[in-house]
This record gives C-alpha cells, sequence and structure tokens, in this order.
C-alpha cells in the first residue's frame, strides 16, 4: 500500500492532523460528512485532480448511538444506518472501482466493533446493529477482492479514548428531530474516559500490522474473548445434527483465503 491518503471525517482536526504526523502518512485531507454519497464523491473528485488513486480506503467514521430501543426514533435509527453503515458503503462504492481499475492491489479496513461478535450490552441495538453489518461486509468482500490483489480487514475495537460517544454534540441537523435519545446522549457527553481505555494510536499500529499481513481480524482487546467464546458455544449448540453427514463432511470448514 503506498502512503497517498485521504482523509476522511474527524471531528477533532487537531487529533487527526496528530495522528498522520505519528504514522508519517503523505495527507491530502477533505473534512466530509461520510453520510452524504455527494461528499465521498468531492473526495473523490479532490483525488481524481491530484491524480491519486488511494491504495488503501480506511472507513473510520462512526456513531457510537446508544439508547432503549423501546424509545428509538426514525432519525436515531437514520443516523446509526446512515453513518455507520452508509459511510462505508459510500467510501467502498466511491473508491473500489478506481482502486480495481489501477491495477496495483491494495488495501481496505472497515471499523466495526466488539459488539459485532461479543454478546451486545444493554441499550446498544442500533449501534450492534451496525457493527455487525459492517463485519458480515467485510467478510463477503475479503474472497471477492482477493481475485483484484485488495485484502480486506475489519477493526473490531472495544473501548479507546475517542468522541464517538458525542453522539449528541455531533448530530447533523437532519438527525435531530424527535430523538428519543436526547437524555441519555447527554449523559454519555459528561462521561469521562475511563483509566483503562486505550489510546487510538494503539489501533493504529494494530491495524498497520494487520494490513502488511493481510489479515481480516483485527480485535485490540483480549478481555473480551471469554464473551465471544460464550456467544460461539451459544450459536454451536443451537446447529442441528447435518441431515447428510457425507455432504456435511465434504463442505468442510470454511475455505482459507487466499493471500494478496
Amino acid at each position: 500500500m503506498n502512503e497517498q491518503s485521504l482523509g476522511h471525517m474527524f471531528f477533532d482536526r487537531a487529533k487527526l492532523h496528530a495522528a498522520g504526523a505519528a504514522f508519517r502518512v503523505k495527507k491530502n485531507g477533505a473534512y466530509v460528512d461520510v453520510g452524504y454519497r455527494e461528499a465521498a464523491e468531492r473526495v473523490n473528485a479532490i483525488a481524481a485532480g491530484l491524480m491519486t488513486v488511494p491504495g488503501g480506503l480506511a472507513r473510520r467514521a462512526g456513531v457510537g448511538i446508544l439508547g432503549p430501543i423501546a424509545t428509538a426514533s426514525f432519525s436515531d435509527w437514520d443516523l446509526g444506518l446512515d453513518v455507520n453503515i452508509g459511510g462505508v458503503v459510500n467510501g467502498i462504492t466511491t473508491f473500489l472501482p478506481r482502486m480495481i481499475a489501477q491495477g496495483t492491489g491494495g488495501h481496505i479496513v472497515n471499523t466495526a466493533s466488539l459488539s459485532a461478535i461479543s454478546p451486545s450490552p444493554r441499550d446498544s441495538t442500533i449501534y450492534a446493529t451496525t457493527k455487525a453489518a459492517i463485519m458480515a461486509m467485510s467478510e463477503a468482500m475479503q474472497e471477492e477482492l482477493a481475485d483484484h490483489g485488495i485484502g480486506v480487514s475489519v477493526l473490531l475495537p472495544g473501548p479507546f479514548k475517542t468522541n464517538i460517544r458525542e453522539v449528541g454534540r455531533n448530530r447533523a441537523a437532519r438527525y435531530q428531530s424527535e430523538s428519543g435519545y436526547r437524555a441519555v446522549e447527554e449523559r454519555l457527553a459528561a462521561r469521562e474516559d475511563a483509566s483503562d481505555w486505550l489510546d487510538p494510536l494503539e489501533a493504529g499500529y494494530m491495524v498497520r500490522d494487520a494490513i502488511l499481513q493481510n489479515r481480516l481480524y483485527v480485535i485490540t482487546h483480549g478481555e473480551f474473548k471469554g464473551w465471544a467464546e460464550s456467544k460461539f458455544e451459544d450459536i454451536l449448540a443451537a446447529y442441528p445434527p447435518p441431515r447428510d453427514p457425507e455432504r456435511a463432511k465434504a463442505m468442510g470448514r470454511r475455505r482459507p483465503i487466499r493471500k494478496t
């Protein structure tokens, strides 16, 4: 992957610049609302004007939308779906054809969450829904894009010291009406970072290593492994015996992904 990179939406520009400096990234930045398809197209136009095709596409922007599902409004659902899923779709649909046409491979990193594989905490229905979708999307993309020499990784982070919980402050005007989560978001915004939450740069180094090794899953917190084990034990236990044991044996396990 080359060192050319396009900036996506970060609410704290100083932190974005600091992260770019830490990784020695040459960046042509564009601050956009990732929920708008027109914004992704605008960044694509900027890249075309610079004669730049991204060798890597990192889809990071997201909102930590939390609250009881019974009080969620259409605006709350639209916010979670548009940013956490739509933002990824917009980036991939806009940039992937140019990456393929370039013919030199590359790598795509999508950000999900440990909520996608661990039992989801209370009041996280919208958030967990979006992150499970991103993990499934990344898994499905990996085999297909290997034909083009493009690797795929999905970042599954636990708690980090970010502003993801500041949903209320960062809501675009079109998501403000009739939200059922205003009180919850005010409490979340006032919450201090816990001492055991990690620095986002640690995730950056993990992602870098995953790209270099072409690994699909990037999991940041080993402390939650037991939660995932419990979930997958329940899933495996729910499978009935195969109706055709010979066919089941022939199908075997999931075939390994080819390295790019």
